[in-house]
């Protein structure tokens, strides 16, 4: 399986919706190809690569699987701990 990030490389250090855009077009997955997937239209396609922020999870994953069976979603939590945060552990 390849991850967004291995088949986005082009997108390195880019959001989301750099790295959607970038993954599809290395599948060689057109609009039209991506619309017909997800039963949508290709500006619905657009307008959802377009506003990637406003992405479910559901959605994402939707997307990412008719992106081709080849893509894989991977997710990563970062967190930071706040000065306040360290002050106030025991």
């Amino acid at each position: 399986m390849t991850s967004i990030a291995d088949g986005a490389r082009r997108a390195d250090g880019q959001g989301l919706q750099q790295q959607l855009v970038a993954a599809r077009e290395t599948a060689a997955a057109s609009l039209a190809l991506m619309a017909e997937r997800l039963q949508h239209s290709r500006s619905q396609v657009a307008r959802i690569e377009r506003h990637s922020s406003a992405f479910t999870p559901r959605r994402l994953r939707q997307y990412i699987r008719a992106i081709g069976p080849e893509f894989d979603l991977a997710v990563t939590v970062h967190h930071s701990i706040t000065r306040a945060e360290e002050q106030s552990t025991p």
